[in-house]
């Protein structure tokens, strides 16, 4: 039997369909569609520096597999991870963007199956999981939600 969305869902609906957007032009840079590889400006992900706000502009952090292709990419302020980060699959396809706030996991996160598709999305608070947090099959449809308190796992629906 089908269930109308809850408000715990809808909530997080949009944040969710912004960071696929965002992951999904990402991919598309890193794999050179938009601009090649090796030419990825990420600065984009910086906060442009402004005359009243004296913060130094994060650095941008890329780490790389052995074969050379971009493993993971993500901004440091005062050497404390902040922002989104990318990671990617050996292939180049994204496999998971999360959001650090003074080096602890906070905010939206989501992985990827490795042909592309969205495989979860939830989100973090001060490192832990809280609210729903979706699962995808391969084929993008809902397989089950689990929802989380606190890091601790309350349930799960089956779709």
């Amino acid at each position: 039997m089908k269930t109308k969305p809850t408000a715990s869902k809808m909530v997080w609906a949009l944040p969710a369909l912004l960071l696929v957007i965002c992951a999904v032009f990402l991919v598309s840079k890193v794999r050179g569609e938009i601009a090649p590889a090796t030419n990825v400006d990420l600065d984009m992900f910086t906060q442009p520096r402004d005359q009243e706000d004296p913060e130094p502009r994060p650095e941008i952090v890329r780490e790389y597999y052995e074969s050379g292709d971009v493993k993971s990419v993500f901004r440091l302020r005062d050497g404390r991870r902040t922002g989104k980060a990318f990671h990617f699959y050996m292939t180049g396809d994204l496999r998971k963007v999360e959001t650090w706030r003074d080096d602890v996991l906070h905010g939206t996160f989501a992985t990827f199956h490795p042909g592309g598709g969205i495989a979860s999305h939830g989100s973090m608070i001060e490192g832990r999981v809280h609210g729903a947090v979706d699962f995808f099959k391969e084929d993008r449809s809902l397989k089950y939600v689990e929802f989380y308190e606190e890091g601790i796992c309350s349930g799960r629906q089956y779709h």
